[in-house]
């Protein structure tokens, strides 16, 4: 509930009254004092009779210190030339009771009457009536810079607020649009070619901003639609998909700050083609395609890119090495890395070992090693990495006991040998393929809030389907 108060003018009431003239300057003088005094930024205004005057010049005068509505009742001001009317004997005697009254109470009443009539708010104000209907008054007094940075936090929700706030009025439609784009979630087609047109058609208003400015990217998969199973109509979907995809990254990538994506089983994203020169945090829900292309010759395209986060779903352990020695190379400043539901890469082990220097153990039967042919094209190494989280699942693979047991030997290689590297491997639950959407999702808005996201294992509530917490351990990493 907000508060309210009225005041005596001066010349009025239990107010002073000098013996100065008693124009418009002395009353919005005297009420922005008072303002000032009982520590309000800003108020609505209402005037009955004189005080309908000088609310009008209060908030010609000082827009900012208006909230929004000022009400003018039986409002004085616009007169030019006052001349007294009969009125009723009842009214007249009752008038001069009350100035009697104030007289007796009051010394310089008298005076300060006249003085309201010569020189102050109880005529010739139409200069304030004027400005009025011009006047912009509270939210559209803020600066600009100030309603940036409040659009900025507010909208972290995937579009919603952005889309909201277009709708509000033509100044906020304005106002919000280099940051009403901050947060997007694409989940089919449709959408993505609706806002590459939106894009287009307002090429002139993003110029200046360089390009819409996408900070925080999910891209959810992707089906085919049924009416499109022919094969020469899924082909073309294909086609419209691919395009679509690669336009949508190569916009968002100038501004780009973290990306989550959720590839399909039947549909796979394009690779990568640009530099994400600013994004820092990357999510890949991956198949065999990785998002990255191996047979293109690698090169920074994440120079800035310090988290990553892979989830290996339905990717096949002969695919792993040469994508995962990409890495390096890509994201040359990586610090921060995770691998879940790795309980079918039985090569994830010799990966490791070879990224971050650690021997193979003498005992070959404790930990079988996986020989690979070595990549010439990139360094197999990861010298900027600090955390590494290892998730394997409760896997039903044979070769899962021996890759449980050689990831187990890495980190405690890695606490005896390699300074300033953490890994930690742990197997949880292993979860559907439905959980990891959700999941994904759920810390791509959780980071965007200053949460931690993926990086802290919690403590489970026993449900594999709940997405609420990561497995079985309650340390708090990275």
């Amino acid at each position: 509930m907000g508060y309210e108060f009225s005041y005596d003018l001066y010349g009025k009431g239990y107010s002073e009254a000098p013996k100065i003239n008693y124009d418009a300057t002395l009353f919005i003088t005297q009420l922005a004092l008072l303002l000032q005094y009982v520590r309000w930024d800003s108020t609505h205004i209402v005037g009955f009779s004189m005080g309908g005057g000088i609310a009008a010049a209060f908030a010609a005068m000082f827009p900012h210190l208006v909230a929004g509505k000022v009400v003018l009742m039986a409002s004085s001001g616009l007169v030019e030339r006052f001349t007294p009317k009969s009125a009723p004997e009842g009214v007249i005697s009752q008038y001069q009771q009350f100035r009697e009254l104030q007289e007796r109470l009051l010394p310089g009443y008298r005076a300060s009457v006249k003085s309201c009539f010569k020189h102050g708010p109880v005529r010739k104000m139409s200069w304030a009536f004027d400005k009025l209907a011009d006047l912009h008054t509270g939210w559209q007094t803020v600066p600009l810079e100030l309603w940036h940075n409040i659009f900025t936090l507010a909208c972290t929700d995937g579009g919603f607020t952005g889309a909201s706030l277009a709708r509000v009025s033509r100044f906020f439609h304005a106002a919000s649009l280099p940051v009403r784009l901050h947060s997007l979630v694409f989940t089919s087609l449709q959408q993505a070619e609706s806002f590459l047109m939106f894009v287009e058609a307002q090429r002139g208003l993003f110029a200046s901003h360089g390009g819409p400015a996408i900070h925080h990217l999910l891209l959810k998969s992707w089906e085919i639609p049924l009416i499109f199973r022919a094969r020469s109509e899924a082909a073309l979907w294909r086609r419209r998909f691919v395009s679509a995809v690669t336009q949508l990254l190569q916009v968002a990538a100038p501004h780009l700050r973290s990306l989550s994506v959720l590839q399909s089983r039947y549909m796979r994203l394009p690779p990568v083609k640009c530099r994400f020169e600013r994004l820092e945090e990357l999510t890949l829900f991956v198949t065999d395609t990785l998002f990255l292309d191996p047979r293109t010759t690698p090169e920074a395209l994440f120079p800035s890119l310090n988290r990553l986060h892979i989830i290996s779903g339905e990717m096949t352990a002969p695919s792993m090495p040469p994508k995962f020695r990409m890495l390096p190379v890509l994201a040359p400043a990586l610090s921060h890395l995770r691998i879940s539901d790795t309980g079918h890469l039985n090569s994830l082990p010799h990966l490791l070992r070879d990224a971050m220097g650690i021997p193979t153990p003498v005992d070959e039967s404790l930990s079988p090693r996986v020989i690979w042919p070595p990549d010439i094209t990139v360094r197999p190494s990861y010298p900027s990495v600090q955390h590494i989280i290892v998730h394997t699942g409760r896997s039903t693979h044979t070769t899962y006991p021996a890759l449980k047991a050689d990831l187990r030997a890495i980190e405690e290689a890695c606490r005896q040998q390699i300074d300033g590297v953490q890994l930690v491997a742990y197997e949880g639950r292993r979860h559907p393929m439905t959980y990891w959407p959700k999941r994904v999702e759920k810390d791509w808005f959780e980071r965007m809030d200053g949460g931690r996201g993926c990086w802290t294992l919690q403590q489970s509530d026993g449900d594999q389907d709940r997405v609420g917490h990561y497995d079985d351990s309650d340390d708090d990493v990275c």
